[in-house]
């Protein structure tokens, strides 16, 4: 019957430990690195900048730097979540703009 954890083949994440838990599989990205495909998964964000937030793309990559309108740590990316800059949602009626255009 195969691993209980495994559905076609895909790991069910919520049968395995944080710690060892896939990447989303349908979110997936890559950058490459002097050669060396990294790995990584993208969600939407919004970064708040200035008065206006942006709707963009989070990306987290297999070796821990994330792009966030710049490709930073983890510890950096903390100071811009604490700052308020980076976030998953914004306060209603807050202007926000996706590619150019008011949402």
């Amino acid at each position: 019957m195969g691993h209980p954890t495994k559905l076609w083949g895909y790991v069910d994440p919520c049968a395995c430990p944080r710690e060892a838990r896939p990447m989303p599989y349908f979110n997936r990205t890559y950058r490459t690195v002097d050669g060396e495909r990294i790995d990584g998964s993208w969600r939407h964000v919004f970064i708040k900048n200035g008065n206006t937030n942006y709707l963009t793309d989070l990306k987290v990559y297999a070796d821990g730097m994330i792009d966030c309108w710049g490709l930073v740590d983890l510890a950096t990316f903390r100071q811009k979540v604490a700052a308020g800059w980076v976030a998953t949602s914004y306060a209603q009626g807050a202007p926000a703009r996706l590619a150019g255009r008011s949402i």
